[in-house]
C-alpha cells in the first residue's frame, strides 16, 4: 500500500510538474500571440486560449444536430496577442436574455442565457494557474529535501541543530559554533575516527616493518 501511494504521488507530480511547464510556455507566448484550442460538436463548441497573461475558457452549449456539414472536432488555432474583453455585451439581446457579469483582481466570469443557447467566459490570470500547478513539486521537492538532511543528519554529516555540512570541519560547526557530541555513534567525530583508525593502524604497521 506504501508502494502504491508512493507511485501515485509521484505520478501526480510529474503530471502537475508538466502542467506547469506548459502553462509558463502559454503564460510567455500569450503576450506576443493567442494559442486557442476549440472543440465543436452538436452541442455545440468549447474553448481554451491564451490572452496577455490570462486563461480563457469560452462555453457555446446550444443544438447543431442540423447543421450539415458543419467541422467537428478539435481544432488549433493560432492569432494575434489579444486582450481579455467581455464581447457577450456586443451580442443581440434580448428582454427575456439572462446576464451575468462578475469581476476581481484579474478573474472574470460573463454569461448569457437565451431561450435556446448558453454562452458563457471565464478569465483567470496564468500566474493563478501556474501556482496551483506547482503546488505539488514544490511540496515534493521539499519533502525529499528534508529526508536527505534527515539521512545526512544520522550518518553525522550535518549538524544537528542548524543543518550545516560538517564533512569539511567535523569538530566544530562554522555556521552555529556547537561542537558535535563525541559520545553520539552517529556524530561526525565518531563516524570519521572509524575511518581514520583502522588508516592509522595500516600506516603504523607499515613503519615498524
Amino acid at each position: 500500500m506504501k508502494r502504491l501511494r508512493k507511485i501515485l504521488v509521484n505520478t501526480a507530480t510529474a503530471i502537475s510538474l508538466v502542467l506547469l511547464i506548459a502553462v509558463s510556455v502559454l503564460w510567455v507566448r500569450s503576450y506576443s500571440l493567442s494559442d486557442q484550442f476549440i472543440w465543436k460538436s452538436k452541442t455545440g463548441w468549447r474553448s481554451l486560449s491564451s490572452g496577455t497573461g490570462h486563461l480563457i475558457v469560452n462555453v457555446l452549449v446550444t443544438d447543431w444536430s442540423e447543421r450539415p456539414g458543419s467541422p467537428l472536432g478539435l481544432e488549433y488555432r493560432r492569432d494575434q496577442a489579444i486582450v481579455p474583453f467581455n464581447y457577450l455585451m456586443d451580442l443581440n439581446t434580448d428582454a427575456t436574455d439572462i446576464d451575468t457579469t462578475w469581476e476581481w483582481h484579474g478573474f472574470a466570469w460573463y454569461s448569457k442565457r437565451t431561450t435556446r443557447d448558453l454562452i458563457a467566459m471565464g478569465v483567470a490570470p496564468f500566474w493563478s494557474i501556474a501556482m496551483l500547478a506547482g503546488v505539488l513539486p514544490t511540496g515534493w521537492t521539499i519533502l525529499r529535501w528534508r529526508s536527505k538532511m534527515r539521512t545526512r543528519r544520522k550518518r553525522g554529516e550535518c549538524c544537528m541543530k542548524c543543518g550545516y555540512d560538517l564533512r569539511a570541519t567535523p569538530n566544530r560547526c562554522p555556521e552555529c559554533g556547537s561542537v558535535p557530541n563525541a559520545s553520539d555513534p552517529h556524530s561526525t567525530l565518531q563516524l570519521r575516527a572509524k575511518v581514520e583508525r583502522p588508516q592509522a593502524l595500516y600506516l603504523s604497521r607499515q613503519i615498524i616493518r
